[in-house]
């Protein structure tokens, strides 16, 4: 099973939250003039800027502040859900951007947020669903007619869904059918029409990524087998020099205690006739010295 930690690598979206808060700053540029909702949010972003406890429950704290002095918008629960995201609290972050998306169904950077955060929880089927939502928005406008801040945030998500798919397509366990990422995949080409250079391009930097990382990862795989083998094989012949040498050293004890016991005998031999000796020294005495003392 591949976590979040690997989509973020191989699909390169890690840069989402910046990315996604310059979008979200350059809208209040735009729309909100330094109103009251902008430096809310830009508190929740600073309180949440570490990843720890402590800076969640503050978030947490003033965003149920703002929930109740009923000042709370779209940009305020997109920094929330931002928030949340970088402190992997994803099953809120999608609320947030739920919540979001009601005041902003057209907003393309809350599809790509909530998408992402999907994708981190492994549900790939509403991956695929908000997929196709997103773009059946990118069909309704051409990016050659766009300003030119609208017609980026239309590349960079047409970008987005081609990395996308160039994930979910690649081998792995999924609840997702190949059948059906082939017809989502063919819908999503349908809306963006002429325009699919940035999708497909995307796609096959991700499948070929995925491709490499794989590879990667088998040589690491093969590589930490073959050092388990070495290292197996290493003991199995230390276990065998010890064995060896345990035998042999059962062996000489053995072969001494023979020697040992033979050496005893022959000693004792040596101590029974050197007695037997002195006995028969002993009765010759006793024979020769009445007769000396005759004379």
């Amino acid at each position: 099973m591949i976590d979040c930690r690997v989509i973020a690598r191989v699909l390169g979206l890690l840069i989402l939250a910046c990315a996604a808060t310059v979008s979200l700053r350059a809208g209040w540029a735009a729309t909100s003039e330094g109103n009251v909702p902008e430096n809310d949010a830009a508190r929740l972003l600073e309180l949440g800027d570490r990843y720890s406890p402590a800076a969640l429950a503050k978030a947490r704290e003033l965003h149920a502040a703002l929930q109740a002095k009923a000042v709370t918008g779209a940009e305020v629960e997109y920094a929330f859900a931002l928030v949340l995201i970088r402190q992997h609290a994803y099953p809120g972050a999608i609320e947030a951007l739920d919540s979001a998306l009601r005041e902003q169904p057209r907003a393309l950077h809350l599809w790509r947020a909530k998408i992402w955060t999907e994708m981190a929880l492994r549900k790939h089927r509403d991956v695929v669903a908000d997929v196709r939502k997103a773009a059946e928005l990118l069909g309704k406008q051409d990016p050659a007619e766009l300003p030119a801040t609208q017609a980026a945030e239309w590349h960079t998500t047409a970008e987005f869904l081609g990395r996308v798919f160039g994930f979910l397509e690649a081998p792995r366990s999924g609840t997702v059918t190949a059948d059906e990422l082939r017809r989502a995949k063919q819908a999503v080409l349908a809306k963006l029409g002429a325009d699919s250079t940035d999708f497909t391009r995307n796609e096959e930097l991700v499948a070929a990524r995925f491709t490499k990382a794989r590879a990667e990862f088998e040589q690491r795989r093969a590589k930490r087998l073959a050092e388990g083998e070495a290292r197996q094989e290493s003991l199995k012949k230390q276990q065998r020099a010890v064995d060896e040498t345990a035998t042999d050293i059962d062996y000489d004890a053995e072969k001494l205690k023979s020697n040992t016991k033979a050496e005893v005998d022959r000693i004792n031999q040596s101590l029974e006739l050197i007695n037997k000796n002195i006995l028969m020294c002993q009765f010759r005495m006793n024979v020769v010295v009445p007769l000396i003392a005759r004379y």
